[in-house]
Formats: C-alpha cells, structure tokens, sequence
C-alpha cells in the first residue's frame, strides 16, 4: 500500500507507462494526451512545456516515433518540480493539437481516435501531464489543469462520452476537470489502463469508510458515557454525604449494594448498572433505590444534593 499522494502519483504514473502503444494511431492519441497544453504558433511551431522527467523522456520518444523529430528539452526546477521546455516545428503536430482547440463540434470524438484503445493512451497522456491526484488516505479526487477553456470543454465531452461527469471550474487563470466521486475517479484510472491503482483506491476507500464507522462508535460510546457520568453526579454526591455524615451505615442491606456499584461504575448507564445486581433488577425498581439514597442524604448533612 502507498502512504501518501505522491507515492500513488508516482505508482499512476508508472502503471500507465508500463503499457506502451504498439500502434501508430495510439502513439499519436497519447502524444495528444501528454502535449495538451502546448500552445501552437505559427507556422507549425509547437511550444511545449512538461513536469517531470518520465512525461518528458515519454514524449520525446512519441515525438519522434510519430513524426521523426527530435527534441532537446531544457530541464530547470520550477516550485520543486522538474520542468522541461522545448520547441518543435511540425505542421502535422500542430494541426493534431490545434483539433482540441477548435470549437466547432465541441462533443466530436478526437479525429485521432483510430482504434478502440486510442481512448485509454490517450487518457493516459493526460494523467500523466495534467493530472493531480489527493491523499488517497484522505479522500478519492482527480484535478486535470488545462490552459484553454475550449480544450477543457471538449476534453469534459470526452469523458462524459465514457461515462464520467467530471466538475469544472475556472481558477488561476486555468480550467479544472474535477473528479470527485470514488465511482469517476477509479473510473479515470480505469480508462488510462491504470486498473491496479483503481483497485488500491478501492481499498483506501474500504479503509476509509472502517475508520469513520469506527470513530461514530467511539465517539457515540464517549457520549452515553459522559451522558451516564452526568446523570449519576447527584448520585454520587449523595453517597458520599451518606459516608462523610454516617448515614451509610443506616441503608439497608439493598440499598448499600446499589450504592457500592454506583460508586464502582460512574459511567455506567442505568441498563448496565441493573445488569451488575445479583440477580438482576429492573430499571424502575433501581430509580426506586437510587431515589431513596438521595432522599436519605437530604435528611442529613446540610439538606438536598445538587
């Protein structure tokens, strides 16, 4: 089991590059995935700017296995990250990702889906360049960042297409995708090829919804037994009047039993304590017992026991 978020990123990351597409036209949907905020100038030119060394290193062997181009990526640490920027020329690449970027027929699926397994490498790709993922300890949640609200828009179309409805949102000049329901989120990993990693959410999960049952029945016991403790205080109090005044000796023998548990079992509820008489007694005949304790400690030492 991975402790944090950044041990099941990396383990996401790494099952999804575990499988590499052995086709043409899944290369080039990963490569989509991975370069989707890359910005198009003119004349073909593409700048690119990734995270991480993995993303970087995959896209550099996409671009060329594609398109035949080599790239040179310039590394530098940006925030602790790891950054690469680059710049390629390529008509062919620039029309591939300009597609995302037209607002013409926004629902459309990609031109580039050519097969049935262009859907999950290109998935994938954007895992593995624009997705955060939160503490899976904590809670199930996926963020996809894209720059350009019509990329956003017909990559939310994507989705919705296989099934998932994730939430959009505009902050810091970028467009979110949240995942936010365990059902879309293992979803996601799903559809990238990332199965292993839905299934370890899915036990986070189960150890997630153990933890809160078990912290509800904790915090319920806590309570009847502060609730307990409450009510038994002028109990309590009138004993001990009882014994500081020599009144205790004077109860009867029925009486100083029930005395003696109340004062061994301050927590304990009225139903535990009849359970603890031997043998046991109903609940109206301990109010009868009790009752006549705090009776007997008003007559004595000073009046009634608040």
């Amino acid at each position: 089991m991975v402790k944090n978020m950044k041990d099941f990123t990396l383990k996401v990351r790494q099952e999804i590059l575990s499988h590499r597409p052995s086709t043409v036209c899944c290369r080039r949907a990963m490569l989509a995935g991975i370069l989707i905020n890359s910005e198009c100038g003119l004349d073909g030119t593409v700048y690119i700017r990734l995270c991480g060394r993995d993303c970087t290193e995959t896209a550099r062997k996409l671009l060329f296995d594609v398109y035949g181009l080599e790239t040179k990526p310039e590394y530098s640490s940006c925030y602790g990250r790891l950054t690469a920027e680059g710049v390629v020329v390529s008509e062919k690449l620039s029309s591939l990702l300009s597609e995302m970027k037209n607002a013409d027929n926004i629902s459309a699926e990609p031109s580039f889906f050519r097969c049935d397994k262009c859907r999950q490498f290109f998935a994938g790709g954007l895992i593995l360049s624009s997705a955060t993922f939160s503490d899976p300890e904590r809670e199930e949640r996926v963020e996809i960042r894209l720059l350009d609200p019509v990329t956003a828009t017909k990559i939310n179309a994507f989705f919705q297409n296989s099934g998932l409805f994730p939430s959009m949102s505009v902050r810091k000049g970028s467009n979110n995708l949240l995942f936010k329901k365990n059902d879309y989120v293992e979803g996601l990993l799903g559809l990238a090829g990332a199965g292993k990693s839905a299934m370890e959410l899915i036990e986070f999960g189960l150890v997630r919804d153990l933890k809160k049952d078990m912290n509800r029945v904790s915090n319920c016991e806590i309570n009847n037994i502060a609730s307990a403790t409450k009510a038994a205080t002028p109990q309590l109090k009138a004993i001990e009047k009882l014994r500081s005044f020599g009144g205790f000796d004077l109860l009867t023998e029925d009486l100083k039993i029930t005395a003696e548990l109340r004062e061994s079992n301050p927590g304990a509820s009225l139903s535990e304590l009849c359970s603890m008489h031997q043998p046991a007694i109903s609940k109206s005949g301990l109010n009868h017992r009790l009752q006549k304790i705090l009776e007997a400690a008003e007559k004595i030492g000073g009046g009634k026991t608040d």
